[in-house]
């Protein structure tokens, strides 16, 4: 077993957040695989990094995600056609009520934070440097994303294409 799998495995139980882009391409990608290569806010992805999200998600036992994470998403997948949204809509809506937790933290508390201008709120809302004591303390989960800004706000696990994953500082 390599290192990050060990990595993974010995965190699985903490939890996985993902942020909008990524978690929009898990969306994208569980209805159509073509479809990745073809939506505008999908297109510089490839399936490969779909298979590689969707093999890092699978190991751990939670998905970790914010109402601004989940109001984004939905907004992007509101841009597919017409014809797609009630596939799409579905299959985002099964997400949620099966396997998605879903965290809080009030948009004043995340605008107080000294990276809200660098990198607004729903990045802010997924980055792990609240010192608030609330769920989105460093041990509580890990995250992963594809924004260069939020990858660089804590450390830097790995990088694969287009997607960089980061976890927190904890590791």
């Amino acid at each position: 077993m390599g290192y990050y799998e060990q990595l993974i495995g010995a965190h699985r139980e903490r939890g996985i957040l993902v942020d909008s882009g990524l978690l929009l391409l898990l969306f994208v990608g569980l209805c159509d695989r073509g479809r990745i290569q073809t939506f505008k806010r999908t297109r510089m992805f490839t399936e490969s990094d779909f298979d590689l999200l969707q093999g890092i998600v699978r190991r751990f036992d939670l998905l970790v995600t914010t109402p601004n994470i989940l109001t984004e998403v939905s907004n992007l997948l509101g841009q597919l056609p017409d014809n797609l949204h009630a596939q799409y809509f579905a299959t985002f809506a099964r997400s949620l009520q099966e396997g998605v937790n879903e965290y809080y933290i009030p948009s004043g508390q995340l605008a107080l934070q000294d990276h809200f201008p660098r990198l607004g709120l729903t990045d802010t809302g997924s980055s792990n440097k609240h010192a608030t004591g609330t769920w989105f303390s460093p041990s509580t989960f890990h995250s992963i994303t594809a924004s260069v800004n939020l990858a660089l706000t804590p450390s830097t696990l790995t990088t694969s294409g287009k997607v960089a994953f980061y976890v927190s500082a904890a590791i």
